[in-house]
């Protein structure tokens, strides 16, 4: 039974892509879509310190899972803005497999410091990848839906690279002693991630009145902009909190349980079909015949790492 728990971390991972994809429109204000992620990231916290006081109050914390919650929560913000930039900046199936192809980076961390088996159908499988990476990025040029920019490469691959530590503090934090915190986990997480987003809302609000790229409105008018803005994309934010919210939360749990070879594999693999699947039928987006053999090839790469 445990092992079809991945799966339904890949499904609300699907809808989070989805909802994020509703704030393609949220960057026309400075700092703006950073208070967005903090307001979906603070309802998070709130949900799980309410969760922690109902089933395991009074409840401490170590000073190592405090530390290292602490930095899972920059490494969030950080991820969840550049996934949203690449989202908005390039076709949707695209950066989503290069944001679940992330998933090599916990399982080779699995590998080399949880001593998890790494054998041929391991190394076969980061062989397919590169495979499917050069099928999807290279010959994906030429497919004929939104165009990809040098911009986007660049957030892509930083959504590789943040997404995939994520995994990794988490399979730390999940490794050591107290594995009963992962609700105060979570919640310190979210916290920290939501402050780092409200910083970083305040330096480019800041950043862009200097070079007259944002309104110079009073105060006032700008938190009613910006209370406006919630209001308009209230249910994207809802759905953002509790598909991020219960989704993190399975896999941070499942990463004391199951080997990061299957788990993480599992997860991606499950959210690359979903979302070439959503994405074809939602939003039009067309992958060329020799992008569809990238695909298919990254689908046969999880599977191999997951033997």
């Amino acid at each position: 039974m445990l092992l079809v728990v991945p799966y339904v971390a890949a499904a609300l991972f699907v809808v989070q892509s989805l909802c994020l994809k509703q704030f393609k429109k949220a960057g026309e204000h400075q700092g703006e879509p950073l208070l967005l992620h903090a307001s979906y990231m603070l309802m998070i916290a709130v949900g799980f310190m309410t969760w922690t006081m109902l089933t395991a109050w009074p409840s401490t914390v170590s000073l190592s899972t405090f530390w290292i919650a602490i930095v899972y929560g920059a490494d969030f913000a950080l991820t969840m803005t550049v996934y949203s930039l690449a989202i908005r900046t390039g076709p949707l199936s695209t950066t989503s497999f290069c944001f679940s192809a992330s998933m090599l980076l916990p399982v080779a961390a699995s590998a080399l410091f949880w001593q998890e088996s790494f054998g041929f159908m391991k190394w076969l499988g980061v062989g397919l990848f590169m495979v499917s990476f050069y099928f999807i990025l290279v010959y994906g040029k030429k497919q004929k839906t939104k165009r990809i920019t040098r911009q986007w490469y660049g957030y892509a691959g930083l959504s590789f690279l943040l997404n995939g530590n994520l995994s990794v503090l988490s399979k730390l934090q999940q490794t050591m002693r107290e594995r009963d915190e992962t609700s105060v986990f979570m919640t310190i997480a979210f916290l920290a991630g939501c402050l780092f987003c409200l910083i970083g809302s305040v330096i480019l609000s800041r950043i862009g009145r200097k070079n007259k790229l944002a309104t110079n409105e009073p105060g006032a008018k700008m938190i009613l902009q910006n209370l406006a803005t919630f209001v308009k994309y209230w249910p994207s934010i809802v759905g953002l909190a509790l598909t991020t919210g219960i989704g993190n939360w399975i896999v941070v749990w499942l990463s004391g349980k199951l080997p990061g070879s299957y788990l993480f594999p599992t997860v991606n693999g499950g959210i690359i079909i979903g979302l070439v699947v959503v994405s074809r039928f939602l939003y039009k987006e067309h992958l060329s015949s020799i992008g569809w053999v990238g695909i298919i090839v990254g689908i046969a790469a999880m599977i191999a790492v997951s033997v």
